[in-house]
């Protein structure tokens, strides 16, 4: 697990070039819409790569990285002290570029409506890697101005481009405060109420409706990992959401104990049907 986070975590510190730079797309709209290796890439593609800096900022994408580098400072904070110190640095160098350069960076590919959840999330997971009260009270007051203040978040989803529920949830685990309490508890009690598909899924969008829900049925396990809800009720709503999407909605095969179909790739499998030779071919999904 560990290095698969590692792997993600080294391609973003190559693209932290510098204290206020940050390398954060590459390719344009043709690659987005070329479903090929890129040993294949028709020849006259062109990706270019695209920066953010003081004259283009993007608050919302740096603020996202810092926040990144900052919880992962944690995890590596015991196995590679020495890493670990790397990211923080990167953490806090991205977030000061994010909180005096303000502005919108994804507006083409996956556009963000604000920076202001996107600066919140990383003052939170700052304070959480330092104990720094600058930015608990920083993440506090960007919540408030992003996010639904007194009332808790008004969002309706989890995502990359709103953070709300996460800046929420976080900032309940690291106060303890009713404010936040509520919100969150608002927020999960909206979705256990969302109309549900014919085999079961919490429906929000047709636009990768899988998505939304993990990333919900996530926010349903930590919040109960952290004493909310009646006893089991986030559990079990979560534990179907994600049931539904590994198995496809389908069922599990009894021999295998494993799902015929899945929404992951290569976790389900179909036994039966074709043959080759005399044997039977497990044909992946």
């Amino acid at each position: 697990m560990m290095d698969t986070i590692k792997w993600g975590l080294d391609w973003l510190l190559k693209a932290h070039h510098k204290p206020d730079a940050l390398i954060y797309q590459v390719a344009s709209f043709d690659d987005h819409s070329y479903w090929g290796p890129p040993e294949t890439f028709p020849s006259g593609m062109k990706r270019p790569s695209f920066e953010l800096n003081p004259e283009h900022p993007g608050s919302d994408i740096a603020g996202e990285v810092a926040a990144a580098f900052a919880a992962a400072s944690l995890v590596f904070a015991e196995s590679d002290s020495v890493y670990s110190k790397t990211l923080l640095l990167h953490a806090r160098q991205l977030f000061d570029f994010a909180d005096t350069h303000r502005g919108i960076g994804s507006k083409d590919f996956y556009g963000s409506t604000g920076y202001k959840d996107e600066l919140a999330w990383a003052a939170a997971w700052l304070f959480k890697a330092t104990g720094e009260a600058n930015y608990l009270q920083k993440a506090e007051v960007m919540f408030d101005a992003c996010c639904g203040g007194r009332a808790g978040t008004t969002k309706t989803d989890y995502d990359w481009g709103d953070k709300g529920a996460g800046v929420q949830l976080l900032l309940f685990h690291i106060t303890n405060s009713q404010k936040y309490k509520g919100g969150i508890t608002e927020y999960l009690q909206t979705w256990l109420k969302k109309p549900k598909t014919p085999k079961g899924l919490t429906f929000y969008s047709p636009w990768g409706s899988n998505r939304y829900t993990a990333n919900t049925a996530f926010i349903a396990l930590m919040a109960a990992s952290y004493g909310l809800g009646p006893e089991g009720l986030y559990v079990r709503w979560a534990q179907k959401e994600i049931d539904y999407i590994l198995t496809a909605g389908g069922k599990v095969n009894q021999k295998s104990g494993r799902p015929e179909y899945s929404y992951v790739i290569g976790f389900g499998y179909v036994l039966g049907g074709a043959r080759e030779g005399g044997t039977e071919v497990q044909v992946f999904t």
